[in-house]
């Protein structure tokens, strides 16, 4: 019996505020790519994004969420707009989630551990869970897009290393990465919204340093010419440019043409209030530069000096 034909699977993983809902919106503009966006961590989506789609619907209200429910029903899978149940999260606190899914800080160690999980009895049952419906919602969404290839941009390493490990997802990860500087700012900042407050400048650099080690263990235990980094600077400085080296490292054909309309047409994407903005412009965010003070210069560029150096910011 031969062996269903393996899923394309795009996944960008970094941090947040680093431009992944811009990519995402420019991945799904692809006339091959499919992307919903962040498909894991739809809690903390709802809570900061008030649980809207792109196309301003709210997701238990859009039609193209609901045709993914009643579609996903159809494999015997319950799906609903408010749980999703395909993050790889294994325990019911922090504390299980951490030891059974979550980073440990060491590959070899996360490696021996989700070979445990895997055929452990109370947790292999879980995986498999996982497994079956992430299958059966990538398919959905590419057979309602007619499009061939997923793109994910969910960020979190956890997830990049479970969809590295399926036999059936034939990933390609992007590592996205902005200037600390420019995360700093806008992590302090928090974009706004009333549910998020701003935090210390110690903590973000240190989610920085931390979220920067976890995902290069994954690209680390990949294939390099499965990986590739982009900077948001760049991707704003040359758009086409970009999209071009994108394409490459994807397999497709470049995209048509440039400037291309990434914002219309129907997306029905989660991310940040981007999704709902009008205009095709794409403007790098250098707030930082008049936001931060020389000290608070000093402070991030002292902190993050390792992964900074990795990508090119000096």
């Amino acid at each position: 019996m031969s062996q269903p034909a393996a899923i394309p699977v795009i996944y960008v993983a970094g941090i947040g505020r680093s431009g992944s809902t811009l990519l995402a919106l420019l991945l799904n503009s692809h006339p091959q790519i499919c992307s919903p966006g962040e498909m894991a961590g739809y809690k903390r989506y709802r809570a900061r994004h008030a649980g809207l789609c792109s196309c301003k619907a709210s997701l238990h209200e859009c039609p193209y969420w609901a045709e993914v429910s009643r579609r996903m029903a159809g494999r015997g899978l319950g799906f609903a707009a408010g749980n999703w149940r395909i993050d790889y999260r294994i325990g019911a606190n922090y504390g299980l989630w951490r030891l059974f899914s979550g980073p440990l800080g060491n590959g070899q160690a996360e490696r021996v551990r989700d070979w445990w999980v895997r055929r452990l009895p109370w947790t292999a049952g879980r995986v498999r869970d996982l497994e079956r419906r992430n299958r059966a919602l990538m398919e959905v969404l590419l057979e309602m897009s007619g499009k061939t290839i997923l793109a994910d941009t969910s960020k979190n390493a956890s997830r990049a290393g479970f969809l590295a490990r399926l036999p059936w997802v034939d990933l390609r990860l992007i590592h996205l990465v902005r200037d600390p500087r420019g995360y700093l700012a806008s992590q302090v900042r928090r974009g706004g919204h009333a549910q998020l407050r701003p935090i210390s400048m110690s903590r973000a650099t240190g989610t920085y340093r931390r979220r920067f080690a976890e995902v290069r263990r994954v690209a680390d235990s990949m294939d390099p010419a499965r990986t590739m980094t982009l900077r948001y600077e760049d991707l704003c400085a040359d758009p086409p440019g970009q999209l071009r080296r994108i394409a490459a490292f994807a397999s497709v054909q470049p995209w048509p043409t440039w400037p291309i309309a990434y914002r219309s047409g129907d997306h029905h994407l989660l991310g940040n209030p981007l999704t709902y903005r009008p205009g095709d412009g794409i403007v790098h965010d250098e707030r930082w530069k008049r936001e931060l003070s020389a000290e608070q210069v000093r402070y991030v560029m002292a902190r993050t000096a390792r992964a900074r150096k990795f990508f090119g910011y000096e």
